[in-house]
């Protein structure tokens, strides 16, 4: 997947792809060590400007899903979307992307990858989601 030429989902600057690693690009705060996703400007906990951009990690808990059934004919369903908890306390909105939904549960263990996700003009467009830990 080539993140360079295809479309993005989102703010390029949170997202890189370097062969098969992915990573969600944040910002970490100087004053008061939180985190944040996407990236900001001024921290939402300390209001500092102090803040660098880091790599969050790949790994976190599943908090809430939802299957999405009905959706504008551009986008197949099902599919599924949810938030996860990432390990360093941020929580981000995602697709979710497993072999069986049946097998889903609140808090299990998730990963970060790559994903082509389609888009409303039908092409493929570059984005993150997050799998069952082990699921690949």
């Amino acid at each position: 997947m080539n993140a360079q030429t295809s479309h993005h989902l989102f703010r390029t600057d949170a997202l890189e792809i370097d062969g098969e690693r992915v990573h969600l690009i944040g910002s970490g705060c100087d004053s008061c060590g939180a985190h944040a996703f996407p990236p900001r400007r001024v921290c939402a906990s300390c209001r500092s400007s102090n803040l660098r951009r880091v790599r969050l990690g790949g790994t976190g808990r599943l908090y809430t899903y939802a299957i999405v059934r009905q959706a504008p004919k551009e986008f197949p369903t099902p599919y599924i979307i949810g938030y996860v908890d990432l390990d360093e306390g941020v929580r981000v909105f995602t697709r979710v992307m497993t072999s069986s939904e049946q097998d889903l549960r609140l808090g299990m263990r998730m990963t970060l990858r790559a994903a082509s996700l389609p888009s409303a003009d039908g092409s493929d467009t570059v984005a993150y989601a997050f799998t069952p830990e082990g699921e690949g």
